[in-house]
């Protein structure tokens, strides 16, 4: 009977101690959540390139086109977050950003880049 009772007491503290680990956990990521909504404000002047076109050239490696270009239509997270960092960007300064892909020498590019 004693083996019984220490069984049953040792169970009750593992119960514990694995809630109080859960509750823990549980705390620290409501924190995480809570500070990861902040919007965090730079200190750039304010600026108005009105309506102007940037080009972007880039050669046609697709990870570069990935980071660069996003429409968000995916739903991944990753293209979610460079659509809204495109859309943040243009619509803070103003501007229509146009990516051009290419795969030429670096000495052709720039005036392919100022026609588009």
């Amino acid at each position: 009977m004693k083996k019984q009772t220490l069984k049953i007491i040792f169970a009750a503290i593992l119960i514990i101690l694995a809630v109080a680990v859960l509750a823990s956990c549980e705390e620290e990521e409501r924190e995480r959540s809570d500070t990861s909504n902040e919007i965090y404000l730079d200190d750039l002047p304010e600026l108005d390139f009105e309506g102007e076109q940037i080009n972007v050239f880039y050669w046609g490696q697709t990870f570069l086109k990935n980071e660069l270009t996003a429409d968000g239509s995916t739903g991944d997270v990753v293209d979610l977050a460079v659509a809204a960092r495109n859309i943040s960007v243009e619509d803070r300064l103003n501007v229509r950003m146009n990516y051009i892909e290419g795969d030429i020498a670096a000495e052709y590019f720039m005036p392919i880049a100022r026609d588009e």
